[in-house]
């Protein structure tokens, strides 16, 4: 999670504790998998309720468009 952590906060232009904590937040309530200090080097996935949620998003975001 260090690493993507890393990419964002450049990319995204905001602080690495601000990244790292969202992710870690998303991670506790069951949203994406990643490693933790046990498991360093896990890619970093979407779980089955993210992906329900971000599809359920894109669906909404696609009748806001219409």
């Amino acid at each position: 999670m260090t690493s993507l952590s890393d990419i964002l906060s450049e990319e995204l232009n905001i602080s690495k504790t601000t990244v790292r904590n969202t992710l870690q937040t998303l991670r506790d309530v069951g949203l994406i998998n990643c490693g933790d200090a046990e498991n360093k080097g896990q890619l970093v996935s979407l779980t089955n309720i993210g992906e329900i949620i971000i599809e359920r998003l894109r669906d909404k975001n696609k009748e806001e468009w219409r």
